[in-house]
């Protein structure tokens, strides 16, 4: 395919599974970090496009500007060093204490509180 092919017939990924990639990789969750009030980031769906603008309908450009990161994709640094992170871990998704010891004496761990296998 030459760039600015037509793709007419092409299927995408859709909205569903972006959004369903993204939690795979943590987006959108809290990360278990010993951090106060931590929050999770928001990936956009039709759901919340519903709840956030007054029932309004997702449209087709709602899901290109979502896959690129805009529109009302929010990730927190720590939600994305962590999917990065799994790459690098062989699909191991982990939230390291960013106070080591902390809970333990002032020892460091050896292994992370939280961890999840995803690919």
């Amino acid at each position: 395919m030459k760039l600015g092919e037509d793709m007419k017939d092409k299927k995408g990924l859709g909205i569903a599974n972006l959004e369903k990639y993204a939690k795979l990789f943590g987006i959108g969750q809290k990360t278990g970090v010993d951090l106060p009030d931590e929050a999770g980031g928001t990936i956009p769906s039709p759901e919340w496009k519903a709840k956030n603008f007054n029932g309004d309908i997702w449209r087709i450009g709602d899901t290109y500007h979502t896959a690129i990161g805009q529109y009302g994709f929010q990730a927190t640094p720590i939600e994305m060093a962590r999917a990065v992170g799994a790459i690098a871990n062989n699909g191991t998704l982990i939230s390291p204490p960013l106070y080591p010891g902390r809970y333990n004496q002032g020892k460091p761990k050896n292994k992370p509180e939280f961890e999840q296998r995803i690919f």
